[in-house]
């Protein structure tokens, strides 16, 4: 949820904290947005199974949240 509209990000990062791939980025309206993630690294490969952190960063806040990647 996005409360004012305005620039926003959201990555994925691996354990080691290394970007995986960007999932959103630019200007967004305030809304609730619903964002899939499919598994794949910023070059479109498959990632493996595991645990990652999704980042959104809007404005002057952020939010982390740990995500786990089944197969």
């Amino acid at each position: 949820d996005l409360a004012r509209p305005g620039p926003a990000t959201m990555t994925v990062y691996d354990v080691a904290g290394r970007r995986v791939a960007t999932l959103a980025a630019g200007h967004h309206r305030a809304a609730t947005h619903r964002i899939t993630w499919d598994g794949r690294d910023g070059r479109g490969r498959a990632t493996a199974a595991g645990i990652y952190f999704v980042r959104l960063v809007a404005g002057d806040a952020s939010i982390t949240r740990k995500i786990i990647l089944l197969h």
